[in-house]
């Protein structure tokens, strides 16, 4: 069956848990199986059971819009292609494709993906909001973990991490980025200084990114050191590099 909107008025389909706008669908074969195209927008509707719309809160709607969705049933994701984007309220989701993972709430997005979130304010009361991105997304709601691959970063207010892989812990109750873990030719970027390392890790309540892994500190004149470990302290604009051994020491540089 397929079904066409107006040039005002696009086609619509309403259900318990969703509301879909678009130029046009097509139904079946099979229940449940949708194509939409077309000036796609649908709204995930709150209240579905307690499930979530991928890492957004369960109990406000979550949009998106894309040129194309997909339902095929039976499981199988929602899925979106084409300019997608999802958001509720300041959070939102941008990739060429999304899906949406219906039954545990799982998500993930595909070609190059960018993600807009609050981290947790509680250590700074100004808060601030950061961007991750990278070319693949996932979000597990098991151990409420979203992670990027392929080129990740993160543009925090105070400084960027770039790694092969980044992994964010999201609040359940907040749905804040709690924590960070970045692995495999990690970089760190603040003011003129650059840390560099095999692995950091970055709590939001105490702004802090730690990094390990043969970590070197340089500077934009050439300047250099190392340590076996690095940190910056991102509330105080501090960084420390502490040594291991007989000699143990921390030297503090302002940033």
């Amino acid at each position: 069956m397929a079904v066409e909107g107006g040039p005002d008025r696009p086609a619509v389909a309403d259900s318990g848990d969703a509301r879909i706008e678009a130029a046009g669908f097509k139904a079946g074969p099979g229940s449940g199986a949708l194509e939409a195209s077309g000036r796609v927008l649908c709204l995930f509707k709150p209240g579905r059971g307690g499930r979530a719309a991928g890492l957004f809160a369960a109990d406000k709607a979550v949009s998106v819009s894309a040129d194309r969705l997909i339902l095929r049933g039976g499981g199988a994701p929602a899925a979106f292609s084409g300019n997608a984007r999802a958001w509720q309220g300041t959070d939102f989701v941008e990739a060429p494709e999304l899906e949406f993972f219906e039954e545990k709430g799982g998500m993930r997005g595909r070609g190059g993906v960018s993600a807009g979130l609050e981290q947790d304010a509680s250590g700074d009361a100004a808060g601030g909001r950061i961007v991750l991105g990278g070319e693949d997304l996932a979000y597990m709601p098991e151990t409420r973990t979203l992670t990027l691959s392929g080129k990740a970063y993160v543009q925090l207010p105070a400084a960027r991490l770039e790694a092969g892989t980044v992994a964010a812990v999201i609040g359940r109750d907040d749905h804040a980025v709690e924590a960070l873990e970045a692995k495999s030719g990690v970089s760190v970027s603040k003011g003129r200084y650059k840390g560099r390392a095999e692995a950091a890790s970055y709590r939001a309540s105490t702004r802090r990114m730690a990094l390990t892994g043969k970590p070197v500190l340089t500077d934009d004149k050439g300047g250099s050191a190392r340590g076996a470990k690095l940190t910056f302290d991102l509330a105080d604009d501090k960084i420390f590099i502490e040594n291991e051994g007989p000699g143990r020491a921390t030297t503090v540089v302002r940033s």
